[in-house]
């Protein structure tokens, strides 16, 4: 593990790997942690990057991280909060931003010739209250030079949900990821109090069609979204609005 602490309001950074990576530490600050790392027979750049808050302090990482872009030629990602918009359509509510105010960031991810990795979820990964008004921007993403993509072609980035913090938590796959297309049927004895499922079966068991009943209640739990799944969905956005309270 290798830590920046916090100084003043200031976040602390961690950079926490297991036995079987090899990191090397290059350079570490409040801003960033660079770093050089053997996994698999595979040597790349992972630069973990936390931009400034203020928007007028933030043209000196963008120069050093072009710095550091365009002197490398091994596959290189950048991942974190950069805190900064390639365009104002990454943005929903409160003042407009204009689009010159994105210019040098979009300029550093030039020079460094990284791109947008593929990305799942919701994109909108920050959210505040500003003068009473709901605002969301894109504020964390990955990107990753061409070298990257060829060295780890499948690479995604999946966006999480926000859980105790105004983030969402930015998940990396470097090899992608492979959900399973089929799960074993369980029956939950609680479906016969819902309405329509004892009529459902009813009329399998009279029509003599028991082969096809299971098939038919997966349909119907599909289409069927139940108390539990509307209740969680429920308590979620409650801990957003507790926690956005509790952040101003």
């Amino acid at each position: 593990m290798h830590t920046v602490e916090p100084v003043g309001k200031s976040n602390g950074l961690a950079l926490i790997w297991k036995e079987s990576v090899n990191i090397r530490i290059i350079e570490s600050n409040k801003r960033m942690i660079d770093a050089l790392v053997k996994w698999q027979n595979k040597e790349f750049f992972l630069t973990c990057v936390y931009g400034k808050p203020v928007q007028s302090e933030r043209g000196d990482l963008w120069e050093k991280l072009s710095r550091l872009g365009t002197t490398r030629d091994k596959p290189l990602m950048m991942t974190g909060n950069f805190n900064e918009l390639v365009d104002p359509t990454e943005k929903i509510g409160g003042a407009q931003r204009r689009d010159s105010s994105c210019v040098e960031f979009r300029q550093m991810l030039n020079a460094c010739g990284l791109w947008e990795v593929k990305h799942l979820g919701y994109q909108f990964s920050w959210f505040g209250n500003r003068n009473d008004e709901l605002v969301q921007c894109r504020l964390d993403r990955t990107v990753a030079n061409q070298a990257w993509m060829n060295c780890f072609p499948k690479t995604q980035a999946n966006y999480l949900q926000k859980v105790c913090s105004d983030h969402s938590p930015l998940f990396n796959s470097l090899m992608g990821m492979e959900w399973k297309s089929w799960a074993g049927f369980k029956y939950d004895k609680r479906w016969v109090q819902r309405e329509g499922f004892v009529d459902l079966i009813t009329g399998f068991w009279r029509q003599n069609e028991s082969s096809s009943c299971r098939k038919e209640i997966s349909k119907w739990k599909r289409q069927t979204k139940p108390s539990s799944a509307l209740r969680i969905h429920e308590l979620q956005f409650r801990i957003d609005a507790a926690t956005l309270a509790a952040t101003f």
